[in-house]
């Protein structure tokens, strides 16, 4: 003979369902957070942030900084600045970077005569 579940056993299953099924959306929001992350990476990259354009990489003691081939706009990853401006004391952050703006003109120094 079944036996009729009571009220607040009912009550009680049904939250449960209820949590598990939040749980499962939530899961699967962040997965879904993920590769939209993952999607605009994958899009972005090597790709200027300010204007889209591609971007050019340049040696500089040992760092590779990118350009911007449109706006110019030079690009550092972290932790890269500390490394070019490493052992630059006099000339300040200007001075270690002027070859970048040099370059432009189509002219590009290397950065050992600058000293």
């Amino acid at each position: 003979m079944p036996v009729k579940p009571s009220e607040s056993e009912a009550e009680y299953f049904a939250r449960l369902e209820v949590e598990r099924r939040k749980q499962a959306l939530a899961a699967q929001e962040s997965g879904a957070a993920e590769e939209e992350r993952q999607r605009l990476l994958a899009v972005a990259r090597h790709h200027c942030p300010k204007c889209g354009a591609p971007l050019l990489t340049l040696h500089h003691r040992g760092v590779e900084i990118e350009q911007c081939s449109h706006c110019q706009g030079i690009w550092l990853d972290r932790g890269e600045l500390e490394q070019v401006l490493t052992g630059e004391p006099v000339q300040g952050f200007f001075g270690s970077l002027k070859w970048l703006w040099e370059s432009r003109e189509g002219k590009q120094p290397c950065p050992r005569e600058s000293r």
